[in-house]
């Protein structure tokens, strides 16, 4: 196997991986919406900086394709 051929495989296992990433904080911010319509006592305001730190964290991360 050339070495382009098992860089190839690295990028697409990385990007598996990203994708699946991005598929977990999908996941969490959707839980979060949830916490909105709630009687619990999560006031908005924690549940935007909530969001805005995954937010973050993703912005910081994003590959340049």
């Amino acid at each position: 196997m050339t070495y382009e051929e098992k860089s190839a495989i690295v990028i697409e296992q990385l990007r598996s991986d990203r994708d699946r990433l991005l598929d977990a904080f999908d996941k969490i911010k959707a839980e979060i919406q949830n916490l909105r319509g709630c009687s619990c006592s999560c006031s908005d305001g924690i549940i935007d900086d909530i969001e805005e730190i995954i937010d973050k964290y993703i912005a910081e991360n994003e590959v340049k394709e």
